[in-house]
């Protein structure tokens, strides 16, 4: 029987390069994500916008009202996630138009297609 002292020590080469392409990997994920705005690695604050959005599905209105003022103290930062909770039901949709209205300063009212328009042209900013 073969013990797995023996075999890290027979075969410690192979494991150090496997580590080492592992890691190079990850960093070429990493960084592609960081560059191209991939979003497979959510930062803390990308994840906190989230939680504050799913607030606005709540039926209590204290907490809807509580996401809503958190999104508008994100600013900006909120956009992105905002555009796409457009694409969720009515109540979602009229938060995510008040939060965009207030946070971006723009005026196209209910207009779910000239939002949409919008931030395809200004998405660098966000």
């Amino acid at each position: 029987m073969v013990k797995w002292k023996e075999l890290v020590v027979k075969y410690k080469a192979e494991i150090g390069l496997v580590v080492l392409v592992l890691y190079g990997i990850t960093l070429g994920i990493a960084a592609g994500d960081e560059i191209f705005d991939l979003g497979l690695f959510p930062t803390k604050l990308d994840r906190m916008i989230e939680e504050s959005i799913g607030k606005f599905k709540s039926p209590d209105s204290g907490l809807r009202e509580e996401g809503v003022k958190e999104i508008k103290e994100y600013g900006d930062f909120a956009v992105p996630q905002l555009i796409e909770a457009l694409d969720d039901d009515s109540e979602v949709r009229e938060l995510a138009l008040e939060c965009l209205t207030e946070v971006t300063e723009q005026k196209f009212g209910r207009d779910v297609e000239a939002w949409k328009s919008w931030y395809k042209e200004h998405k660098k900013e966000f």
